[in-house]
């Protein structure tokens, strides 16, 4: 073989492995942007929903649980098949039934709903708190 031959073929293999090297990196950094935007996707939505239905006294519920059911659809759409994780997602629609009562005053006991509302804001607090840890730790 000649020295011509030699170092055409190792600067080809080079540049075919550098070629395939840039791809490559280019692709896992695009798809580790997309879980770190995610990822704070899901801590700022988890966040403003918590502030959203940990407010008990408020003046006005009228557009209260369009508010929620907008906020829990923000979070729906942050997961692979659009629908968030059934634990998540029950504790959700528990909070917005609960808010549509008071919004139809059908809530008789004002400090049992409000017990009942802050037990169920405190269980999907520590579901979202899982779910961010799920991917990162």
């Amino acid at each position: 073989m000649e020295l011509n031959q030699i170092l055409s073929s190792l600067l080809a293999g080079g540049l075919a492995g550098q070629v395939v090297s840039l791809i490559a990196n280019h692709r896992l950094q695009r798809r580790r942007d997309l879980n770190l935007w995610i990822r704070n996707e899901k801590y700022k939505n988890f966040s403003f929903f918590i502030s959203l239905v940990s407010a008990t006294n408020r003046d006005d519920y009228n557009t209260f649980p369009d508010e929620i059911r907008v906020a829990s659809q923000k979070i729906h759409i942050l997961y692979i098949d659009g629908v968030a994780p059934k634990n998540i997602e029950i504790l959700m629609e528990k909070l917005f039934q609960y808010f549509l009562q008071r919004k139809l005053g059908r809530v008789n006991n004002l400090k049992k709903w409000r017990g009942e509302v802050r037990e169920n804001v405190k269980l999907l607090r520590i579901e979202f708190s899982k779910e961010l840890r799920k991917n990162f730790t």
